[in-house]
């Protein structure tokens, strides 16, 4: 099963703690890669709601193949970067224009996807995909608190593992130096589903990332939308499988959980 289902959603760059969306505006693709827009020539673009956009999917892979003209290099070394860590050094430097943003940073013979200094306070930032929590082709994936753990180590500073159930806004940028912030999340087109997750004690991994955003919010089912907590988040295909009686509520439910209304929609 592929990691992420069909797009949904208008995302935006500088309206995103209200966007929740794979679609992506030609005029925020320009802003995130720093490209000009007949950079952008080749790459075939949709109209959704009147707005020239492509799903952040395909534009990975035009990106990856260098169809992009001027775009950030795909790899530094042997590290390929995720279109995901690419936006949230966009994110970060809109929300503190003034931040120093480090990308790939060397780790012995690994590497850390993000160092950002602010005011002289810097802290580590690793994006965890699905791919990290499911199991995949590669086996059992380690559990990714190891890697922070290990990462402040070595760095001697604070690593924050950003899950993928994490919004990619600007309010959770806020709560990486702010603790009085809450953030958000947001589930609106994964197919890796908690209930999917490897670990025995899953629950409380979810819980424990999600707390360093303060995003839970009293439970995880607005996460899956519609239109919560002020925002334009589609919700998310499952919810009507689930409804229809073509999937399990089970899938929803991780490993280890306490109290099955705390994880799931209203």
């Amino acid at each position: 099963m592929a990691v992420l289902g069909r797009p949904q959603g208008l995302f935006s760059l500088h309206h995103s703690d209200r966007c929740v969306g794979s679609w992506f505006s030609k005029s925020d693709v320009i802003d995130i890669l720093g490209v000009l827009e007949v950079d952008l020539a080749g790459i075939p673009f949709k109209k959704i709601d009147g707005i020239d956009a492509i799903d952040e999917r395909d534009l990975q892979k035009h990106w990856y193949s260098g169809a992009i003209s001027n775009a950030p290099p795909s790899k530094i070394g042997t590290s390929t970067i995720s279109l995901d860590e690419i936006i949230l050094a966009k994110f970060i430097k809109v929300a503190y224009p003034k931040v120093i943003v480090e990308q790939q940073v060397p780790w012995r013979k690994r590497r850390i996807d993000l160092r950002v200094t602010l005011d002289r306070e810097s802290k580590l930032i690793e994006f965890c995909g699905p791919s990290h929590f499911t199991s995949t082709g590669y086996g059992q994936p380690a559990d990714p608190r190891l890697r922070k753990r290990e990462a402040e180590m070595f760095f001697g500073i604070e690593c924050v593992i950003w899950p993928y159930w994490i919004q990619r806004c600007t309010r959770n940028v806020h709560a990486l130096f702010d603790q009085n912030v809450e953030g958000f999340g947001a589930l609106w087109r994964t197919n890796s589903h908690f209930g999917s997750f490897m670990f025995e004690n899953s629950a409380e991994l979810i819980e424990q990332l999600t707390d360093r955003f303060k995003a839970s919010r009293g439970g995880y089912g607005y996460f899956y939308g519609p239109n919560t907590r002020g925002r334009t988040n589609p919700e998310h295909p499952i919810v009507r499988r689930i409804r229809e009686n073509k999937a399990d509520l089970a899938i929803l439910l991780p490993r280890g959980y306490m109290m099955a209304e705390r994880w799931l929609p209203s």
